[in-house]
């Protein structure tokens, strides 16, 4: 590799840490200091950058949000790709979300922390926000049906993923309810809750 193309790659690892290093800032300021803390000003200082850099790569606060969301369902995306041939689409999304609902609270990627995220920003983008949220997970979407090997159709495999999102959601909205969590964890209710919907509802 030449001098030329090692300093180009090491400028776009900058940028990209740059870039990473401002979502990560956004929306730990989201989560400890709530909406109204986390201006673009108080991002920046926290990345170790001034404002201008901020917007040299983000529109707005709530661009930044959102970039922070893509890079963990991307994350997600890697770890659907490389489950074991022998599990099915429901089973993957079922481990694989348990995984990120054991994250700790305080892990800006765990699933409750991504949803707060995710309506601050919606919050703020309006049609382009949930635009690119569609777009995210689309590609979770692409890579059920080419491991289906045709037996799933799109609408399917997007089916599975509304359900799998949506029952998180579910379970954690139930772990805060002690009447209804009758005591288990999160871990034992998403358990259930995969095994009722797996089993059609039965």
């Amino acid at each position: 590799m030449s001098g030329g193309n090692v300093m180009t790659g090491l400028r776009a690892q900058k940028k990209r840490r740059t870039k990473q290093d401002l979502a990560t800032a956004a929306v730990d300021l989201l989560l400890s200091e709530g909406r109204d803390g986390a201006t673009v000003a108080s991002i920046a200082a926290r990345a170790g950058v001034s404002t201008r850099t901020f917007h040299n790569y983000f529109a707005a606060r709530e661009d930044a949000f959102l970039h922070f969301v893509e890079e963990i369902v991307a994350e997600w995306i890697r770890e659907v790709e490389s489950a074991p041939a022998d599990e099915t689409p429901f089973e993957t999304l079922h481990r694989t979300i348990r995984d990120l609902c054991n994250r700790p609270g305080g892990d800006s990627t765990a699933v409750a922390n991504l949803m707060t995220i995710t309506e601050h920003a919606l919050a703020g983008m309006g049609m382009e926000g949930r635009a690119r949220v569609v777009g995210m997970f689309a590609g979770v979407v692409d890579i059920i049906v080419a491991r289906s090997d045709g037996e799933l159709s799109r609408f399917r495999a997007a089916t599975l993923v509304h359900v799998a999102l949506t029952l998180a959601g579910h379970v954690l909205d139930v772990a805060a309810q002690p009447g209804l969590a009758e005591g288990r964890d999160v871990n034992s209710l998403l358990d259930d809750a995969f095994d009722y919907v797996g089993k059609g509802l039965a």
